[in-house]
């Protein structure tokens, strides 16, 4: 399903009760919605919903209606990452990509399950890297994780949960350690807005099963907290690699106001 947006400047804004009559008419009460709007510079675009609601942190199910704004806040914490309102619109339209589903996701995470995971060896310089490039994957364009990296996040972590290093989870038959995933704080989502390599060990967290579930299915009182958390342990490396965000944000990437 798409959606058809008409993306306008406003040149003047004015009541005129008579035209909206004709136009609406009036209510049981004899309200008539009279504002005129005077528009210039029109331009259509087609976006899928699931992208729109991705890119401004609305949640996976919400349905666009009618001829409405997009909440201020949402749209203000994207805007300031762009220099126009132009180049925003023309980054959802063109080249702004949700990420890897269910299945891939699935897939990335077994591959990490090798016999020499324990014995991977972490490097601590911590450094910016080049944005990277997008790559054309099983037809779909994509931000492309490097599995050896993500294996070294796990190791550095010492296979525990970053949420907390309580939690249990089981011995992977295929590694032989305990079984974690790799989670990208910053989603690779943002790529296009950050100047810098996302993948990176400073935006790879280790986390059980289960809190991995959390911070992307929980409620968001739930979510926020976990990623609260985590944004407080990862705050000062995420900006010796060059990726300087703030909490906002990073929650609002996650679909929470």
């Amino acid at each position: 399903m798409s959606i058809l947006k008409v993306i306008f400047y406003t040149t003047g804004l004015s009541p005129n009760r008579k035209v909206a009559e004709i136009i609406w008419g009036t209510d049981k009460t004899n309200r008539t919605w009279e504002y005129i709007y005077f528009i210039k510079n029109l331009e259509k675009v087609n976006f899928n919903v699931k992208d729109f609601n991705e890119f401004f942190g609305y949640s996976s199910n919400f349905t666009p209606q009618g001829f409405s704004n997009i909440e201020d806040k949402r749209f203000k914490l994207r805007l300031q990452q762009y220099q126009s309102i132009d180049e925003m619109i023309h980054t959802l339209d063109n080249s702004f990509f949700v990420g890897n589903d269910n299945e891939e996701e699935e897939s990335f995470h077994s591959s990490l399950q090798t016999k020499d995971l324990s014995t991977v060896i972490v490097v601590e310089a911590l450094e910016p890297k080049n944005k990277p490039l997008l790559k054309m994957i099983n037809g779909r364009y994509q931000w492309t994780r490097d599995k050896d990296l993500a294996k070294k996040a796990l190791k550095r972590a010492k296979f525990q949960c970053e949420i907390d290093n309580q939690h249990i989870s089981f011995i992977s038959k295929a590694s032989g350690v305990s079984y974690m995933e790799a989670h990208h704080l910053v989603p690779l989502k943002r790529q296009n807005e950050i100047e810098n390599c996302l993948d990176v060990l400073s935006n790879i967290v280790s986390l059980c099963p289960n809190c991995h579930r959390k911070i992307h299915h929980a409620e968001d009182k739930e979510k926020k907290q976990l990623l609260q958390n985590l944004f407080k342990q990862r705050k000062e490396d995420l900006f010796k690699q060059g990726v300087n965000i703030t909490f906002d944000y990073l929650i609002n990437s996650y679909g929470i106001k």
